[in-house]
């Protein structure tokens, strides 16, 4: 009579099923992850969602409306202090006239240098050509499920690349916040007593959106540099993966930092001493 297998312990039955759920929340996870780090979001900034977005076009032109009723107030206050002397008429006109251009193009000049962030972050994929996922391009594998050190370093990086994809969802929505304020911001390059404030839009810009640049730079390094040691183990991979990972989760930081210290090394804010 043929024996019955030995009923597993309930050690066993507990282990397969954490197992179990890990491996399906991981799975979906990476998924998740790898859709977020397609060509149209880790890689590039897509334009239906910056500059060619239903809102961010409807508020944009709302504040184009309120920076041309603020210009007329400035032309009338710039023209008495003309008269009182304090400014020079040329100098201001030329001041006024570009203001103007720039509000009522500033959505057209942020899609120009979005595509431009865009143009040299595919020219960086396309010096080596990686997967589009993030997680593939760093080499990292899918572990095996029976190997609990490394299945606890799968999910680890994956947290990572999931802050990862938080911070560009960031990134996103302050780049379009900049993009709608655009019009009030340059209105005040105008007045040299509100210059400063008018930098500070400018750099917050800038960083903003080509933070995305040096991020896709330091992955594609970090990606060159694991293919070149050529290691076998998994477990060192992926630790050098979470190398990479790490240092681009901190890059925001480092690029606000760099563009707030230009502003306020060149200039002071109003109201500082």
């Amino acid at each position: 009579m043929p024996q019955l297998p030995p009923w597993p312990s309930m050690d066993q039955i507990i282990l397969g099923f954490l197992l179990l759920v890990t491996n399906s929340v991981t799975g979906a996870y990476r998924t998740i992850i790898e859709w977020a780090y397609g060509p149209a979001f880790a890689f590039g900034t897509n334009a239906d969602v910056t500059y060619q977005q239903a809102t961010v076009i409807k508020i944009w032109q709302v504040n184009v409306l309120a920076a041309d009723g603020v210009l007329a107030i400035i032309i009338v206050w710039i023209a008495y202090n003309v008269i009182l002397g304090v400014y020079e008429p040329l100098e201001m006109t030329w001041r006024v006239i570009l203001a103007a251009v720039c509000v009522h193009a500033s959505l057209q000049f942020a899609g120009l240098f979005i595509e431009l962030n865009n143009a040299l972050c595919s020219m960086v994929i396309g010096s080596i050509k990686p997967p589009l996922d993030v997680l593939s391009l760093l080499g990292i594998p899918h572990v095996p499920t029976n190997d609990m050190v490394a299945m606890v370093e799968d999910i680890l990086i994956h947290v990572m690349a999931g802050v990862l994809v938080a911070e560009n969802f960031v990134r996103v929505e302050v780049l379009d916040v900049l993009i709608c304020i655009s019009p009030l911001a340059l209105l005040l390059f105008v007045a040299y007593s509100t210059q400063q404030w008018a930098n500070l839009w400018a750099a917050a810009f800038f960083a903003t959106l080509f933070l995305q640049f040096v991020q896709v730079v330091a992955m594609v390094l970090g990606a060159s540099l694991i293919a070149g040691l050529a290691t076998n183990s998994a477990v060192v991979g992926m630790l050098l993966g979470i190398g990479v990972l790490g240092l681009v989760v901190a890059m925001p930081k480092w690029v606000g930092s760099a563009a707030t210290s230009v502003i306020g090394g060149s200039h002071r804010l109003p109201g500082q001493s």
